[in-house]
């Protein structure tokens, strides 16, 4: 698995990790515990423009795509879900 330094600029008040589909700029309001994560609740003060690439998502334990179909759109999120190796996203 490729690693190396993680590329990002801050052209304003939030920091954009490069090669990131979109970001939000947010203010934090709040953050609770919940077992092993934190929630973080916040109020959007500006969104970035979204692109028509797949998003990386972690489902189940394991990293996966998105493969919708217009003739046959997914009854079932795992049927709607596909496997991606670990190296495809870095």
């Amino acid at each position: 698995m490729a690693s190396g330094p993680v590329r990002w600029h801050r052209p304003a008040r939030c920091t954009h990790l490069d090669g990131a589909l979109t970001w939000i700029d947010c203010n934090v309001l709040a953050v609770h515990e919940a077992g092993d994560h934190y929630i973080a609740i916040g109020r959007v003060q500006s969104l970035g423009e979204t692109t028509a690439a797949a998003p990386l998502l972690f489902y189940r334990g394991t990293y996966a795509g998105l493969s919708p179909t217009p003739e046959s759109p997914p009854t079932d999120l795992d049927a709607f879900l596909t496997t991606i190796h670990p190296d495809d996203w870095l």
